[in-house]
């Protein structure tokens, strides 16, 4: 039962997140992309590393199991 609750939740998010994707590619949009995101956080020092570390952890969790 819990499995398919945790399931039924990364669901969830992976079909939020592509809503949210998919508004922000509308022309006039409001709502910034994923792409856009990522391109302002990396500009910074501490933002590069905080993505390399946010990877390394999702690797570790994830792929390397």
């Amino acid at each position: 039962m819990t499995r398919a609750i945790t399931i039924g939740g990364f669901v969830a998010i992976i079909l939020a997140g592509v809503g949210l994707e998919l508004v922000a590619r509308r022309p006039a949009s409001r709502v910034a992309s994923v792409g856009d995101v990522l391109g302002h956080v990396m500009r910074q020092r501490t933002g590069r590393v905080l993505v390399f570390v946010l990877w390394f952890w999702f690797g570790w969790h994830f792929i390397a199991r």
